[in-house]
């Protein structure tokens, strides 16, 4: 069997015996990963959602899965794991990850931007808007940023990601108070003090973007939990 060893963040797990997990990380030189974790229910207590990792593995010549020997923490993340806004947040970001990276394809750009995400999510004190925030910045290595509007912009466009200051034609857009809040989000605008409802409207507003540019995207399961969370 081949060892390696690689940089991972940890995105979930299920059981598989008494004492072994089935864990699913996103490698930085592999990509989407999963591996058979023997021990992982007692030697992997310190792994939780978004935990950034080193880990050791085996590739198996007699199986598809490799094998997980370790999965060391090299980041210390206390906020994500004691905070509660914080660990939703993490649950979210999880099935992003696991919407948008669906094969085992190495891609250093966006390893790189989750990493750093998941770092500023722990040192962040403005956890309200970092959801909002993450989902336009992602747009960046995704290849799908919409074009920076003018302040007097009103509406969205979903298929041309472009902000205007007139009601389109075209029945893909979007106006409103979400819109504003993300046209200043997306001009890098600080002044973000913006109601909850604005700010519901403008993540409604970039999940069906997402959808509409990434075929299958549907974060459904968590979104409900995140707007109870973060804007009730």
């Amino acid at each position: 069997m081949a060892k390696s060893t690689d940089r991972a963040i940890f995105l979930h797990r299920i059981s598989y015996s008494e004492s072994s997990l089935v864990a699913t990380f996103f490698t930085r030189n592999s990509g989407l990963q999963t591996f058979l974790f023997q021990g992982g229910k007692k030697k992997g207590q310190s792994l939780f959602p978004l935990s950034i990792c080193e880990i050791t593995t085996y590739q198996r010549s007699d199986s598809a899965m490799g094998k997980l020997t370790a999965a060391e923490p090299i980041e210390f993340l206390f906020d994500i794991q004691t905070n509660p806004v914080k660990s939703v947040t993490a649950f979210f970001i999880v099935e992003v990850i696991r919407q948008i990276v669906r094969e085992a394809q190495q891609d250093h750009v966006l390893f790189d931007f989750f990493q750093a995400q998941i770092l500023e999510l722990d040192q962040s004190e403005k956890s309200g808007i970092f959801v909002l925030a993450f989902l336009c910045q992602l747009t960046e290595p995704l290849g799908i940023q919409p074009l920076p509007g003018k302040p007097d912009d009103q509406f969205f466009i979903l298929k041309d990601g472009e902000f205007r200051s007139h009601q389109p034609i075209e029945s893909h857009s979007y106006g409103g108070e979400g819109v504003k809040l993300l046209n200043k989000v997306f001009r890098g605008d600080e002044q973000l003090n913006d109601s909850h409802k604005a700010k519901r409207d403008a993540l409604a507003v970039m999940l069906n973007y997402y959808a509409y540019h990434l075929p299958g995207f549907n974060v459904d399961r968590s979104l409900e939990i995140v707007i109870d969370t973060l804007y009730t």
